[in-house]
């Protein structure tokens, strides 16, 4: 005979304080994960609830990568935290995105659509620009480069008319190739 716990759930399947799309072992793994993939070339790094610190100051934010992970199973977190990694030091020995002339963010920006959970509510406030296309779903400017994607902030998007940009975004992805194609069917139809 099982006994039933009505008392406080366990650790396992609370969510994390910090990232919130993972229980709390999970983002402890997480965490874990950076801290040992990071290379020590790189200088040492420190891990907090939502971010990693480099010695020289500069912070690598976490919930992009818990995103990343939570749709792969748990042996494949490695990986992916390489593979984070290495893109965010890529993107060190590039120029910063605020630093890009105008003719390079136009280069690079595409739109994308993200749940409206996607960004954390600390973070709404400097993307004001996003277009809500259906309840739960919005349109973001991103900026797409070889090896990661950025949000652009306000703050680019203030350099440029807002609608040329958006129209930049949009040609940009009905530009690219379609690799695969898959039919849904939701019961009363399919797309």
């Amino acid at each position: 005979m099982g006994f039933l716990n009505f008392g406080e759930k366990s650790n396992a399947a609370q969510p994390d304080a910090d990232l919130e799309d993972l229980t709390v072992p999970q983002a402890t793994l997480l965490r874990t994960l950076f801290a040992e993939k990071w290379p020590t070339t790189a200088g040492a790094i420190t891990v907090h609830g939502d971010c990693a610190e480099g010695d020289s100051g500069a912070q690598y934010g976490l919930y992009n990568l818990a995103r990343a992970v939570k749709l792969e199973p748990e042996s494949n977190w490695p990986e992916a935290v390489e593979r984070h990694i290495s893109g965010l030091l890529s993107r060190q020995a590039a120029p910063r995105d605020e630093d890009l002339s105008d003719d390079q963010v136009l280069s690079l920006v595409k739109a994308r659509l993200i749940p409206s959970s996607y960004l954390p509510e600390s973070h709404r406030a400097a993307y004001t620009y996003r277009r809500t296309i259906v309840s739960g779903l919005e349109a973001i400017l991103m900026l797409d480069h070889p090896e990661t994607t950025t949000a652009v902030p306000d703050a680019i998007v203030g350099r440029f008319d807002a609608g040329q940009l958006w129209a930049t975004a949009l040609a940009a992805v009905s530009a690219e190739p379609i690799e695969e194609v898959h039919t849904v069917d939701v019961g009363n139809g399919a797309f």
